[in-house]
């Protein structure tokens, strides 16, 4: 466990430990301090069982938050991730493609604030037989 510091307004997580990188209608978000649990921790330590679809959509901060739980993604059957068109998305999805998920279906995603269309919303399915996870 740690703790950090979130960029949020008043309905969104905006950036965790780092500063924004996504564009968003409050400019100027609040500061939290939070108490945070690495997903892999999380999983193990509580001896939670394994999740059998995730999904991944925390507003640009998905490399922060993959950091600590690519174990209990390895698992999944399916996952869900939404690809804001980042660097550090693309290469998310390349490790995914290396533990074996492949790309079954996107869909372009719908930016709330402004209405259009931002990334992509894709669908990964597990290659590896349940078996072998």
């Amino acid at each position: 466990m740690f703790t950090t510091e979130i960029l949020a307004s008043e309905t969104h997580l905006q950036s965790v430990g780092r500063p924004q990188i996504l564009p968003t209608k409050n400019p100027s978000p609040h500061v939290l301090r939070q108490l945070c649990i690495p997903i892999d921790s999380l999983f193990s330590e509580y001896e939670l069982p394994q999740p059998t679809k995730i999904k991944i959509d925390v507003d640009g901060n998905e490399l922060v938050v993959l950091d600590d739980a690519w174990y209990t993604i390895s698992g999944a059957e399916e996952i869900y991730f939404k690809d804001n068109g980042l660097e550090e998305d693309a290469y998310i999805l390349r490790k995914l493609k290396n533990l074996n998920f492949e790309i079954i279906r996107e869909a372009p995603a719908i930016s709330e604030s402004s209405g259009s269309k931002v990334g992509r919303n894709v669908l990964l399915r597990n290659a590896r037989p349940r078996s072998q996870r």
